[in-house]
């Protein structure tokens, strides 16, 4: 989106733990001079935070220990001067409980909203893994929700991406257990069985309203 010149760097996070997973951004507009794109971050916070590198704040504060957590910005660059013209943080957005949370993976859709996959701790060494959307503006959404495991193991959604028709693809691992993997409801239930006692990785396919 430049150059291939260092352009800028910011710092976000609090005085604990603090650890970033993954990025997506998307193109907005272009000019000759200028581009626009949407930047977002995803990764485990602690304490409060302030997302907002500039003047300006836009905190979340994690229940305890770590949560995981989702930020979107705004940066417009201008090519001629090399510096941004602007740089705002848009939102953040938390998810997770009373354990260690992450959110592991993220992906924009062509309209500017973002999904993501989340470990989110049901104990102290068990985890189920998650799936969700924020809108644009940074509402969460109805797509998905936990895919809840039916028993309580170590299971975890590690990557997520979007078709450009809308479709959702997501893979991660579990292990010895039986999960549903369809967010949907007892009518439709999506059951996947471990093959052993270790680790089993597994994926699935979502179409714009959740349904695998």
């Amino acid at each position: 989106l430049g150059t291939g010149n260092y352009e800028y760097a910011h710092s976000i996070g609090s005085a604990a733990n603090d650890k970033v997973t993954t990025l997506d951004y998307r193109l907005i507009s272009s000019t000759a001079s200028t581009n626009t794109i949407e930047l977002a971050l995803s990764g485990a916070f602690s304490g409060t935070t302030d997302f907002d590198p500039g003047a300006g704040s836009v905190s979340q504060t994690a229940t305890a220990g770590e949560d995981g957590f989702t930020v979107k910005y705004t940066r417009v660059y201008n090519f001629n001067t090399g510096v941004n013209v602007s740089y705002t943080c848009n939102w953040a957005q938390k998810v997770g409980g009373t354990n260690n949370d992450i959110t592991n993976d993220l992906a924009f859709d062509g309209s500017g909203n973002v999904y993501y996959t989340a470990s989110i701790a049901t104990g102290a060494s068990t985890f189920a893994p998650v799936i969700g959307e924020y809108s644009s503006t940074g509402t969460i959404q109805s797509f998905g929700g936990a895919f809840n495991p039916m028993s309580a193991t170590d299971n975890h959604g590690k990557t997520i991406t979007v078709s450009t028709s809308g479709d959702v693809y997501s893979a991660g691992y579990f292990t010895n257990a039986t999960i549903d993997l369809n967010p949907a409801g007892a009518a439709n239930i999506f059951n996947l069985t471990a093959f052993s006692t270790g680790q089993n990785r597994k994926s699935t396919k979502s179409t714009k309203n959740g349904a695998v």
